[in-house]
């Protein structure tokens, strides 16, 4: 929990106030979009708000084992909750295969080589169908000017994200 404390009125009386993540909203439209994921709709494919489209018009990369869509914040954001959203016409990876992941990384620098923190990995099983992956709990945190979700596989094959909503609590 966040602790924050507002000025109530033109007086001097505080309130205090115990904020979860939801209360701080959805920072998704703010920052500059980075990463390689630019066929179909591009970087911005990700972060248009709109959770129900094809591949056309998603963030996507064709034939790599691994491609990264983010934001460069302008400032530190500490992430406490995201949600990604496949397309309506395809999984997050195509081929389906067990064992993709998607992991959310944060940097510093915005380099990603190297220096990169690992804050959360999704892991898939069988197969890649579910199409929405909310996660509210278990990202290691820490402030970060640079946030990528980081898609990798084994196979050569396109990995694509409709949408990615993001909450954070700095």
């Amino acid at each position: 929990m966040l602790q924050a404390t507002h000025l109530i009125g033109f007086g001097v009386k505080r309130a205090s106030t115990s904020l979860t993540c939801t209360d701080l909203g959805n920072i998704s439209g703010t920052g500059t979009n980075i990463g390689d994921m630019t066929e179909g709709g591009g970087l911005a494919g990700a972060f248009d708000f709109n959770t129900s489209q094809a591949t056309s018009a998603s963030a996507r990369k064709t034939s790599v084992t691994s491609s990264s869509v983010g934001k460069s914040w302008g400032g530190n954001k500490n992430i406490c909750r995201f949600d990604l959203y496949g397309p309506t016409d395809d999984f997050f990876f195509g081929n389906s295969v067990a064992g993709n992941t998607i992991k959310l990384q944060g940097s510093a620098t915005g380099s990603f080589s190297g220096e990169q923190t690992t804050l959360y990995t999704h892991t898939f099983g069988s197969y890649s169908t579910s199409q929405v992956i909310s996660v509210t709990s278990g990202i290691t945190g820490g402030n970060y000017a640079y946030h990528r979700w980081l898609f990798e596989s084994a196979a050569s094959t396109g990995r694509t994200v409709a949408e990615i909503r993001v909450w954070a609590l700095a």
